[in-house]
């Protein structure tokens, strides 16, 4: 990249009155969808400007939406098994499923239906 960039076309520069007329469109009822296509906008980046003026954060990352268990208790089930490993009583990658999925039940977690038939936590969701 050279140190003073210079555009060299007005392509991606939208007025911000545009973006503040459909705005007022959506808040009088119309769709983001409908507003964004009737101003010549992207209802993509239109609706992320949308959410960050409304006081939404945009969500960046990623997102731990099939987390089973909270922080804490991983932390717990964590120290139990490097604590059972010191004592040369190493846990197997099973039975550390096996322990995983006892504890989500006696805490009454929600919990995926193949861990229920299998009665041991998923191969492929577990971090062990």
């Amino acid at each position: 990249m050279v140190r003073n960039y210079q555009r060299k076309n007005e392509r991606a520069e939208v007025p911000q009155e545009l973006y503040n007329t459909a705005m007022q469109e959506v808040d009088s009822g119309k769709t983001i969808r409908q507003a964004a296509k009737d101003h010549g906008l992207c209802h993509v980046s239109w609706h992320r400007r949308f959410k960050r003026e409304q006081g939404e954060a945009p969500c960046m990352g990623y997102s731990k939406h099939a987390q089973v268990s909270s922080q804490h208790q991983e932390q717990e089930l964590v120290r139990y098994v490097t604590w059972s490993a010191e004592l040369r009583y190493g846990l197997t990658p099973v039975e550390v499923r096996q322990l995983a999925y006892q504890c989500g039940e006696k805490f009454a977690i929600r919990m995926p239906p193949s861990w229920s038939e299998n009665r041991q936590a998923g191969r492929l969701v577990f971090w062990f």
